[in-house]
């Protein structure tokens, strides 16, 4: 967790300080989706925990720290059930520079995982897709849950031309 950067949540979440983290998928989605660069971030309500959290990352690569710490984390209950996602992206709107950027936030990232999860086992089984290993970004559009999701949680998007 390093290189922090003040994110807009807009709303009654506002800005938080979210932080560089290794979640697969920035790994995965430069490649996936043709695009130069990914960073993936991560920041919690309580700014004091993002913060902890971003001290103890140097200091959980060592497996004893790694597991009293997850010990000591695993009873503890901070924050409240409350998830945010939000994508920017940078590109060009016809010749002009723009950015793009989606906003879902809702309650119970745990329940939201297993419908996203359970959306798509469904379409897997019910529509044809191309044999071989994809990334779900590869196979799926947000068309093709947009109505659900907003059923579920709050879901922007928003494209304007930057300066």
């Amino acid at each position: 967790m390093t290189d922090g950067k003040l994110a807009d949540f807009g709303g009654h979440l506002g800005k938080k300080q979210a932080y560089r983290f290794p979640f697969s998928d920035q790994q995965t989605l430069a490649r996936t989706l043709g695009v130069p660069s990914v960073s993936t971030r991560l920041c919690f309500d309580q700014e004091w925990v993002a913060r902890l959290a971003a001290g103890l990352c140097r200091l959980l690569r060592k497996p004893r720290v790694r597991e009293a710490a997850v010990a000591a984390f695993a009873g503890l209950k901070m924050g409240d059930d409350r998830f945010a996602v939000k994508v920017e992206a940078w590109g060009k709107a016809g010749k002009r520079a723009a950015i793009a950027e989606c906003l879902l936030h809702g309650h119970d990232q745990s329940k939201m995982t297993a419908k996203v999860a359970a959306a798509v086992a469904k379409a897997l089984y019910s529509q044809a897709f191309p044999h071989g290993v994809y990334h779900i970004e590869q196979l799926f559009k947000l068309e093709q849950m947009k109505n659900w999701l907003e059923q579920e949680a709050s879901l922007c998007v928003t494209v304007k031309e930057s300066r």
